[in-house]
């Protein structure tokens, strides 16, 4: 259902891939790096992940991301005003 709602594709280009390097310093893995740079990239509300690894370090990192990592439920349920 979230997937539908994409309205964007992104690309992994120069920019994103440079940026995920810059990722990794931090302990990003690498696909996951690159992953929030493409988000970055699509300037979106939120980057939503079930992945709580994932979550956590960006939770950490949070000063360094021009992106908001959120786990999709708790997304949702301040979304709706749950």
């Amino acid at each position: 259902m979230l997937l539908n709602a994409a309205t964007s594709k992104v690309t992994a280009g120069s920019r994103e891939r440079e940026r995920g390097k810059a990722l990794e310093t931090p302990g990003f893995g690498a696909f996951d790096a690159l992953h929030i740079a493409c988000a970055e990239s699509a300037v979106p509300e939120v980057f939503l992940t079930t992945d709580d690894s994932l979550r956590l370090r960006a939770s950490r990192e949070a000063s360094k991301l021009a992106v908001r990592v959120e786990n999709p439920a708790k997304w949702y349920a301040e979304l709706v005003g749950l």
